[in-house]
């Protein structure tokens, strides 16, 4: 942060700043520590940042900061000539405007500083028209259609600058559908996120209400795409099987129906009750493939899965990588009924609290060895097996034979001299291709031997696969180095540490090793949960989130990949390499931070040692792109490639983590955002973690299976009539609302509503297609 010259006299009230304090005196270090300072010469009005960054301190010369009261500064519409603003929040990015730099802390609720590179031109006119927004007390809603409106002018204006200038409002807009507030101040942008919190005098129930809406806008603008409502409207539509005439509501339970079933029997004794329940409710596990069909309509049950999935709240998009679908139904009903649907995928790879949970993040991991040094050698002993293990799965003859090095720091250093002459001849190759299109291939696509088999030494032998095996053999080489001087004993490990840096790289090196290869084979992420109408109202959300801790969920999945090679293992190997789908945790994160979710106090005690139980382990950084729409995603990746002259992410294996969010981001880059600033959308999750068996987490940690005998399907449904089911049933108002749900009620939800055109829509209506291209 740039010095400031009028900080050289004393400050009498930065400590307590925010509470209304205004006498406690601290010298500068202690007051940057607590608090970011950001300096405004002329600031029009202040009544946008108090909210945003607590008290607003008055300046009436450079010797004395007074601290207003909050509630004073809200409503303070005077023109000031100078304010230091001291922000609320307990850390934070704000810009300086002193010498335009940043300075970055973490918050999710700061206020985001940004400077658009834009021409005098189009820049006066978002300015002008932010300005104009926030002196009318505009809502975001009306903020976002004015920039949509703003958009469609600056497409079809057709200057040099079109493109960025539609891009900036389209991501301006995209915030504000999402409720950030926007005002203009020194010429910059200023953007605050709305608050996840539930809002003084607002409940639970209604914040999640609030911060369900823009998904719902999504979700209904994915309901209105031509394929997906013909798709729906195909689901809809009554086809013949056998000699019923059927549809997906064949495979929607009669709420009144089953509220009068479930009626007759709450009234039972207890052991009775149990008995005549699983004749009503028998949940079964059917799990999702390509070709195999519903009995008793016929209908694809990939087509099944993915209408249900369409009543989300959230819309529905594929997700890459491996994937297991699950469909929970209830046998005991008219032609199996869906109950819900469940979906397992790759776990997310940057889930801090997660693995600080597990124990892989190195803080962790020291905690843990200062209550429990004499676990250090089995730590070790897994940290260099793994190390060795990813030495063996690294093809490294071309990479020695070029590096004209074999041992050491030497070697190491050429290693990181190969990757980046790799890199540079695959941003060539980029380049090249970017600039001949007829000439494009398929990026995606694996080389393939005489015999039709995937060639996978040639598959490693490209730019991108050159550099990552360089990389990770460089990495992998200094970790075992630094591995071997470590000492055996726990206690003067952590006194070493303290001294030695390359020891301290080689822990955490290895640490990411280990991380990476639970994350391949032992963890799957649930991104799909829930219950299906009628059965939401019985809990039927937690059943689903049970069953996928049973054995059979856990041996489709093996069977499912059992000999199917990891692309970017087999790649980096240079021979096809299977990895062992040891599965023994499951996490996931929930919809909203705040309120309860199907996931609170779901434990069922088996027997033994099988229990399964989800619990929270943290919550997520609310770090993504969900809140932008795909016409702002399509420019932002334009403006990617202008930026670097060639397509840099091509959605290839290997070539990085989330390729959407690196598009987004270099776009955002591009436009002069802080990518972090704004992908940070504050709307954060949950994080649950269920162990499928008590020693999971060691498991993880010292890189060893233990792999126990799962629970079945059929002891899960029992332990879940018994403790959710049964007091469901005996409460009236629950067995009310079952009975006001069945096939109308879904296909009421999924109903389009009408909208405004997209962007899209707009220019291709018109002649500025070329803007889209």
């Amino acid at each position: 942060m740039a010095s400031a010259p009028w900080y050289h006299g004393s400050i009498n009230s930065t400590k307590g700043i925010g509470s209304g304090a205004s006498e406690n005196a601290c010298n500068r270090d202690t007051a940057v520590a607590l608090r970011r300072l950001v300096w405004f010469d002329d600031l029009r009005s202040i009544s946008f940042f108090p909210g945003a960054l607590g008290a607003m301190l008055l300046l009436p010369d450079k010797s004395a900061v007074r601290s207003e009261p909050r509630h004073q500064a809200r409503f303070c519409g005077v023109p000031l000539r100078r304010a230091l603003v001291i922000e609320k929040a307990e850390t934070a990015t704000v810009e300086d405007p002193l010498d335009h730099g940043t300075v970055r802390q973490r918050s999710r609720d700061r206020v985001r500083c940004f400077r658009s590179n834009l021409p005098d031109v189009p820049l006066a006119r978002l300015l002008q028209l932010l300005t104009e927004q926030r002196s009318n007390g505009a809502s975001p809603s009306t903020t976002e259609a004015a920039l949509r409106d703003a958009a469609r002018r600056a497409a079809a204006d057709r200057q040099p600058w079109s493109k960025a200038e539609t891009a900036v409002l389209l991501v301006l807009a995209d915030l504000s559908a999402e409720g950030w507030t926007l005002d203009v101040a020194r010429d910059a942008i200023w953007m605050k996120p709305p608050s996840e919190s539930a809002r003084t005098g607002e409940t639970p129930a209604a914040a999640k209400a609030r911060l369900r809406a823009p998904r719902e806008i999504a979700r209904q603008r994915q309901l209105a795409e031509p394929s997906v409502s013909k798709f729906i409207a195909r689901m809809h539509a009554p086809r013949r099987h056998g000699t019923s005439k059927v549809s997906i509501a064949s495979l929607i339970d009669d709420g009144t129906d089953l509220a009068r079933a479930l009626s007759e029997i709450s009234g039972l004794p207890s052991a009775e009750r149990a008995e005549k329940l699983a004749t009503v409710v028998d949940p079964v596990v059917e799990i999702v493939t390509s070709a195999n069909r519903c009995l008793h309509t016929g209908l694809y049950l990939r087509d099944v899965w993915r209408y249900f999935r369409h009543t989300w709240s959230l819309e529905y998009r594929p997700t890459p990588g491996r994937n297991l679908q699950v469909i929970v139904r209830n046998a005991a009903r008219p032609n199996a009924p869906v109950m819900g649907i469940a979906a397992l995928t790759n776990p997310v790879l940057n889930l801090e609290n997660r693995d600080r949970w597990i124990g892989w993040n190195y803080e962790a991991l020291l905690a843990r060895l200062r209550t429990a040094p004499q676990c250090w050698p089995d730590v070790r002993d897994a940290l260099v097996r793994v190390l060795e293990e990813a030495q063996g799965e690294i093809r490294c003859d071309d990479l020695i034979d070029t590096a004209n090095a074999f041992e050491g720091e030497a070697l190491e250093r050429n290693l990181a001299a190969l990757e980046h002459a790799a890199n540079r001849e695959r941003a060539a190759a980029l380049r090249a291709r970017e600039a001949d299109p007829d000439s494009r291939a398929s990026a995606k696509t694996l080389p393939r031997a005489v015999d039709g088999e995937v060639d996978w030494a040639e598959a490693s032998a490209t730019p991108l696969f050159r550099a990552k095996r360089a990389r990770a053999l460089a990495d992998v080489l200094s970790g075992l180095r630094g591995l071997e001087r470590a000492p055996a004993d726990g206690v003067r490990l952590l006194a070493e540490l303290k001294r030695d840096a390359e020891l301290d790289r080689a822990i955490r090196l290895a640490l990411r090793k280990l991380r990476e290869r639970g994350l391949a084979s032992r963890i799957l992420e649930v991104n799909v949960c829930g219950a299906a109408a009628p059965y939401r109202e019985l809990l039927g959300g937690k059943l689903v989130a049970l069953a996928l801790a049973t054995a059979e969920v856990r041996d489709q999945y093996r069977t499912r990949y059992r000999h199917s090679p990891s692309e970017i293992a087999s790649k980096m190997a240079g021979r096809p390499l299977v990895r062992e789908n040891d599965v023994c945790m499951l996490t996931t994160t929930s919809l909203y931070g705040i309120g309860s979710s199907q996931y609170n106090r779901l434990k069922v005690d088996l027997g033994g040692d099988r229990v399964i139980r989800w619990r929270e382990v943290g919550e997520t950084r609310g770090f993504g792109t969900i809140h932008f729409r795909e016409e702002t995603v399509h420019l932002l990746r334009q403006m990617s490639i202008a930026k670097r002259g060639h397509r840099h992410v091509n959605n290839v294996f290997g070539e990085g983590t989330s390729p959407l969010l690196r598009q987004i981001r270099d776009g955002l880059s591009a436009l002069r955002f802080d990518a972090n600033d704004v992908l940070e959308h504050s709307w954060t999750r949950l994080i649950y973690a269920a162990e499928l068996y008590p020693s999971a987490r060691d498991d993880l940690l010292f890189d060893q299976c233990t792999a126990p005998a799962l629970p079945s399907m059929a002891e899960v449904a029992q332990a879940w009539r018994d403790r959710w089911l049964s007091a469901r049933i005996a409460r009236p108002d629950i067995l009310a609302r079952v009975a006001t749900q069945g096939p109308a009620t879904l296909e009421a939800d999924l109903i389009t509503r009408p909208s405004e055109p997209t962007l899209f829509e707009h220019m291709q209506a018109t002649d500025g297609k070329e803007l889209l291209a």
